[in-house]
């Protein structure tokens, strides 16, 4: 097994070990045969935080016995969609926890912090977005409550109020196709 470690800027520019001590921050990524298995967050030459890539729950747990304080990078598939998780832990605890959806064309339908309590989406925390020939056409937030609170055409700049929908004949848009981004819930869409 071949590991290599590679260094990137922010932005994500691929750096110099040399060039890294001249940087205020910076990211030293891990790689086993070329693919990334874990990321350290240096920050004024100083280690902050350190990820690992995982695939499963019980890899997570085997990680923070070692490693109390750490963030994972958990991507799993459900149905057709890909659920890329963030998670970070702080002695062993789970401090913040967001969640992304991504659909079979590789677009990003869904985005959702949780409530490490309870593990629940925070609905006003929740994004999803709509494409029409691979490009985002429609972009929904939603209130506390979980329901859509404002749409935003994408490519005219136009405001859509839901509660318009259906009820003003001037506006166009309807639900119809588009349950999925009526509520915050569910962030993985179910068909």
């Amino acid at each position: 097994m071949a590991t290599t470690i590679k260094y990137r800027s922010d932005s994500g520019q691929e750096v110099t070990f040399e060039q890294t001590r001249q940087m205020e921050s910076y990211n030293k990524i891990f790689l086993e045969n070329n693919v990334p298995v874990s990321k350290e967050r240096y920050e004024l030459n100083k280690l902050v935080n350190k990820s690992y890539n995982v695939t499963s729950t019980e890899e997570i747990d085997n990680i923070l016995l070692r490693e109390p304080n750490s963030s994972f990078d958990f991507v799993r598939y459900q149905s057709i969609y890909k659920v890329h998780e963030i998670r970070s832990y702080k002695n062993g605890m789970l401090t913040d926890k967001s969640a992304t959806v991504w659909n079979e064309q590789n677009n990003l339908i869904g985005y959702a912090k949780f409530d490490v309590q309870t593990n629940n989406i925070i609905p006003g925390k929740t994004e999803k977005s709509f494409y029409e020939n691979g490009e985002e056409r429609y972009f929904f937030e939603y209130d506390q409550y979980g329901n859509c609170l404002m749409i935003y055409d994408e490519p005219y700049g136009d405001v859509i109020y839901p509660n318009r929908i259906g009820v003003d004949p001037d506006e166009p848009f309807t639900w119809q196709g588009k349950e999925y981004y009526q509520h915050a819930e569910p962030l993985i869409p179910t068909s």
